[in-house]
């Protein structure tokens, strides 16, 4: 979740919110244009594993991509985005009550603290819209990573190419032994 989060803020402050072509930081030197993955990873758009999960799961990031760089968010504003991100427990059921309770806490301090940013840093009165689009970003955020298990789960089932997990090993592993 942060290893994306980090790979479209770090593109975005290098090459501007306003670019006419996203390139996207692969690692921490390499940076690829979302728009050549398939002939990158030579997936075949025919194949039943392609269509149903890895052609979802690329519109998806398309679309996060798009949203972030509409908010061409500050740091303060991707800090939040991260902090609802990771205390959002939407899809875990076996999150304690205390741990939920401490989430909510931590979301409402970070909610207040940009609230203060916005009107004395940024001295804007009418936020709302642009806190929501923070708050859209975190959620499609949870429906990406959830795509990308799915996706994950069913390569021992599809043959998606060779080349099509463009994610880091430790990432690929750490899905394989969480299921």
């Amino acid at each position: 979740m942060f290893y994306l989060l980090r790979n479209l803020y770090l593109s975005c402050e290098h090459f501007g919110y306003d670019s006419t072509e996203l390139l996207c930081l692969v690692d921490n030197q390499q940076y690829v244009n979302p728009s050549t993955y398939d002939k990158l990873l030579g997936l075949d758009p025919r194949n039943d594993g392609s269509k149903l999960f890895v052609v979802p799961y690329k519109e998806k990031t398309a679309k996060f991509y798009e949203e972030f760089r509409n908010v061409n968010a500050t740091f303060q504003e991707f800090s939040y985005i991260c902090i609802i991100a990771l205390w959002s427990f939407h899809s875990l059921p076996e999150i304690s009550e205390s741990t939920k309770n401490l989430g909510n806490k931590i979301i409402s301090e970070a909610s207040a603290k940009l609230h203060e940013y916005y009107t004395n840093e940024l001295r804007i009165a009418n936020y709302a819209s642009r806190h929501a689009n923070l708050f859209k970003i975190a959620i499609m955020v949870e429906g990406i990573i959830r795509n990308k298990t799915e996706m994950l789960k069913a390569r021992n089932l599809f043959n998606f190419g060779k080349n099509a997990f463009i994610f880091p090993k430790f990432e690929i592993n750490y899905y394989s032994y969480k299921n």
